[in-house]
């Protein structure tokens, strides 16, 4: 009914890697409920920098209370969870050669009974309360669960790796001369994502005044990541190209790489030059990127 739940609960927090608290207790502010623990980066490290962080409490499996009891009768909608996991690709179900389980006592060996009512289970597809729904994990009726909640975690690397997205709203690669670095990495949902990595080759063709745009990533070699929230971006140029950041620095707190944007000017004639890209992370490294660009035509060589 929304209701805050008791001071003193305790509260479980497990996650796949890095360290965090493992019990937090509920205190009330202001008559409402939460607590609050510490998580921080440390080895296992995951290869694609991301980590999920499970919290769960004992307290009951949600039903829809058909005639308004307030209480569960035999046949109203329920949602069995089964045990608390931890999923590796922050996925809804348990993936039995990947996920951990951490099996309890109120689990059993029945199949998991799935709500049908969208009250119950909103989204399925959202991993933030990721329930068991497998096979003979579960004790196929209503009643006491761990209910639980799911994050997700990113440990950014302090190296920045940005790509290209767009030269003045057109597709950078019919532009980019030489220094073709293509890369390929796992994306939001596991989609793919290649795009020519900031700081090879030189954009040729370009107007007189136009805007860069690309994502500000981390260095991570299997999943696009952001950089740390608070990176910051600063540029400056040869003489006769002026630079501005227009957006995107400092990096926001996301879970996702997010763009930014800069925008160039010839000045006094000048046709070609070199804009400097530094990226300084919260740790204090400066990741630097050089690039090229000039009015001058040429036909890309890059795929």
């Amino acid at each position: 009914m929304g209701n805050p739940v008791p001071a003193g609960t305790s509260i479980n927090f497990v996650s796949e890697g890095g360290q965090v608290v493992g019990v937090g207790q509920i205190a009330l502010t202001n008559g409402l409920a939460s607590t609050t623990v510490g998580f921080q980066s440390a080895s296992p490290r995951p290869a694609n920098g991301r980590i999920t962080v499970v919290a769960y409490a004992l307290g009951e499996e949600s039903f829809a209370d058909a005639n308004g009891n307030n209480v569960y009768d035999a046949g109203e909608d329920f949602q069995d969870l089964g045990d608390v996991f931890i999923s590796r690709t922050f996925s809804r179900t348990f993936d039995e050669a990947n996920d951990q389980r951490i099996p309890q006592t109120l689990s059993g060996a029945a199949n998991c009974v799935n709500a049908s009512s969208s009250l119950l289970v909103p989204d399925r597809s959202v991993p933030t309360a990721p329930i068991y729904a497998g096979a003979n994990r579960c004790d196929g009726v209503w009643g006491q669960a761990f209910v639980r909640r799911a994050t997700e975690t990113v440990l950014s690397t302090s190296s920045a790796s940005p790509l290209w997205l767009s030269i003045s709203g057109a597709s950078p690669q019919a532009r980019l001369d030489g220094g073709c670095s293509l890369v390929t990495l796992e994306g939001d949902a596991g989609t793919p994502v290649s795009a020519y990595a900031v700081g090879a080759g030189t954009l040729r063709s370009v107007a007189t005044a136009g805007t860069l745009s690309f994502l500000l990533s981390d260095a991570n070699p299997v999943r696009l990541n952001p950089m740390a929230a608070g990176t910051t971006l600063s540029l400056t140029a040869t003489t006769g190209l002026t630079v501005t950041v227009l957006a995107g620095s400092p990096v926001a707190d996301s879970s996702s790489a997010t763009a930014a944007a800069i925008s160039y000017e010839f000045t006094n004639g000048t046709t070609a030059g070199t804009i400097t890209f530094n990226v300084r992370s919260p740790s204090g490294l400066t990741s630097s990127f050089f690039v090229g660009i000039t009015t001058s035509p040429g036909t890309s060589t890059c795929p």
